[in-house]
């Protein structure tokens, strides 16, 4: 079976999602799809797989409410012109487009939300329509792809999916990559940013953005300097709050000790990881982050909230410390016990680098069970079955 499939994404800009579906389309086999990939924009996704077998498309799927319509409609006949066999949806935005243009057609659509959007708006007249907007692409979607089993009950439970199509695949990584050091990788980085070599760094690796809370890291680390002698705090990412978040470090007194990497590819992911003692994930919203599988993989300390499925991998005392999202004083304390107390943390970080290993790696075998849900989803909707079975 050779499949036609079209993926959408609601941006080409470098982020966890598009890293998501940079690592799933670089394992898919390239004898049984033909692949192609659909945002806005020319961002670094698309330049990252130019030279994979990927055909990637500026798609116009940026909208307002009020362009909604007409985004639609061009969605639609982009679709119906180059005759997919398959549409795969990340995300609400691009999952919103994407039901709406397949009313009325037969396209068979798997859907991966990245978490559920109702429950992280800050008022109830937004809860109240992002949960409708998420029931209406659920109950369109052939296959809805959760990447928790806590995201996946919810859903059921509020009856946003129909438990005979909700399908749990969970995240992957090459966790050897990780593990396998490059010597001195992470002097080599301290030297880079100026970072004395006996420094201790508390660093994170994410989009500098309000889902992210770069204010509680912040915080933390204001809470922190005073403790820990010689202390650094890095930012590896970038984003629109980075002006802000550097401000605010002034106010703190900490812009000395705090920098903003900027964005760095990710081969040099696991020698930034290798420069930090602690990683801390402040995030007041996530789904399943990769940069925590990744730091328990590189057998970092991991300090982060507890939001979205992220106690499936950070058991707290076990393979990391969890804190309640906004609470800068109890996470300073966790960081501080994880620099401390070294039997507990060696322990933790084997912990968490055997979980994942064993859990979630490698990613081929995410690939492999997507592939299972594409091939059986094509199956069951030429059979005129909207729906998968587990």
């Amino acid at each position: 079976m050779n499949i036609k499939m079209l993926i959408v994404l609601p941006s080409s800009k470098p982020g966890g999602v598009q890293e998501y579906v940079r690592s799933l389309v670089n394992l898919l086999p390239q004898d049984a799809f033909e692949l192609h990939l659909a945002a806005p924009g020319h961002g670094s996704l698309f330049k990252a797989l130019e030279t994979e077998k990927v055909f990637t498309h500026h798609a116009p799927i940026d909208y307002s409410f009020a362009s909604l319509p007409l985004s639609t409609l061009r969605f639609r006949h982009f679709v119906k012109a180059k005759q997919f066999d398959l549409v795969h949806l990340h995300t609400v935005r691009a999952g919103l487009l994407g039901c709406l243009a397949a009313l009325g057609a037969s396209w068979p659509i798997v859907y991966t939300g990245h978490g559920w959007r109702f429950e992280q708006k800050p008022n109830p007249v937004s809860q109240a329509i992002f949960y409708r907007i998420e029931r209406f692409i659920c109950g369109r979607a052939t296959s809805v792809v959760f990447l928790s089993e806590r995201d996946r009950k919810l859903g059921i439970e509020s009856r946003l999916v129909d438990e005979d199509k909700a399908v749990l695949i969970r995240t992957r990584i090459n966790a050897t990559r990780f593990q396998t050091k490059t010597c001195n990788s992470g002097l080599s980085k301290r030297e880079e940013f100026g970072i004395p070599s006996d420094a201790i760094v508390i660093g994170t690796v994410a989009r500098v953005v309000y889902e992210k809370d770069p204010a509680t890291f912040l915080r933390t680390a204001a809470r922190l300097k005073p403790l820990i002698q010689n202390v650094y705090f890095t930012w590896v990412g970038d984003g629109e709050l980075k002006e802000e978040v550097l401000e605010l470090s002034r106010r703190l007194g900490i812009e000395d000790r705090f920098m903003v990497t900027g964005y760095r590819d990710v081969e040099e992911i696991p020698a930034l990881l290798d420069l930090m003692d602690v990683f801390l994930l402040a995030s007041r919203i996530e789904t399943f982050p990769l940069s925590i599988l990744e730091a328990m993989a590189a057998r970092r300390p991991v300090v982060a909230t507890d939001v979205g499925g992220i106690s499936e991998v950070v058991r707290h005392g076990i393979t990391g410390w969890l804190f309640p999202p906004g609470d800068d004083a109890q996470a300073a304390q966790l960081v501080l016990k994880a620099l401390e107390d070294r039997e507990k943390r060696h322990q933790t970080v084997e912990n968490a680098c055997q979980y994942v290993s064993e859990f979630y790696s490698p990613p081929e075998e995410m690939a492999k069970e997507y592939q299972t849900v594409y091939e059986q989803v094509i199956q069951r909707m030429k059979a005129g079955i909207n729906c998968l079975n587990p």
